[in-house]
């Protein structure tokens, strides 16, 4: 059975409600967990204190905030970063962050980009850095997800599409280091959905669910949803479906749309 995560950044699901009130609110709804984006502009400890009145998790945030691992130069910042994350994880409970290839800025701007890189170089320092984010990963007992991301809308990204980022996974070649597989954000790039999943899915820990365009609730744009639920169950996808949706009307109505094609039982 699937964990089943709500996204309650600004924006997104429970987006009517005050961010402390999404807790309990996602727990009313029959999530398992939680999950937002930046953790350094939120009170963790209000956090920890909703979401265990809530009786939920909080399953993951962004964890690679500084500095570029693609880069040899920004090798010790990076892993500053996931440390300072690692910390913030555990005060609230999550076992998993996201590591991402770039640092994104403001707006889905690149931070620190060296130009004078090659693509070797960049996927070499990216494989050393994430190897070295793992021992850290072991150390705290977590998981450390990398996320590809697509370049459409965070141009310059690097590593935009799973089949990238699974070499990579593949490369660094250790249990604390898993994939996610993104729907909004492969269907921008490289399409072809259910073709990628089949490979990736051995090494995905973590689904999420938008529909193209507008990352909304699935069913409204271009991505057959039927299908793909239909090949997790399959493949008896066991990990986590991430609902990373920016309903179109209201959260009551994403929710409706989530359940059609994603029911909890």
């Amino acid at each position: 059975m699937n964990k089943r995560a709500a996204c309650i950044e600004d924006g997104f699901l429970f987006k009517e409600l005050p961010f402390e009130e999404r807790f309990a609110a996602a727990k009313a709804a029959g999530f398992d967990s939680v999950e937002f984006w930046s953790w350094r502009e939120r009170d963790l400890g209000v956090i920890a204190e909703r979401a265990a009145a809530a009786g939920i998790e909080v399953s993951c945030f962004i964890g690679a905030d500084k500095g570029s691992a693609i880069d040899p130069a920004d090798h010790d910042l990076y892993l500053t970063g996931v440390r300072e994350s690692v910390a913030a994880a555990k005060r609230v409970g999550a076992p998993s962050i996201y590591i991402f290839s770039d640092e994104i800025g403001p707006g889905g701007v690149i931070r620190r980009v060296n130009p004078a890189l090659t693509h070797e170089r960049k996927v070499a320092s990216l494989v050393r850095t994430i190897s070295a984010a793992a021992d850290l990963a072991a150390e705290a007992g977590m998981t450390f997800l990398l996320e590809p991301v697509n370049s459409v809308y965070v141009p310059g990204y690097f590593l935009d599409t799973v089949g990238a980022a699974l070499e990579v996974v593949k490369a660094v070649g250790r249990d604390e280091v898993r994939l996610v597989y993104d729907f909004y954000h492969q269907q921008l790039v490289a399409g072809n959905l259910l073709r990628n999943l089949g490979p990736s899915l051995p090494y995905v820990q973590a689904v999420h669910v938008a529909d193209v365009p507008g990352r909304t609730e699935p069913g409204l744009g271009e991505i057959n949803f039927v299908n793909l639920a239909k090949e997790l169950r399959a493949r008896r996808y066991g990990g986590t479906l991430l609902f990373e949706c920016n309903p179109t009307t209201s959260t009551a109505e994403a929710l409706r749309a989530i359940e059609r094609f994603f029911p909890k039982s």
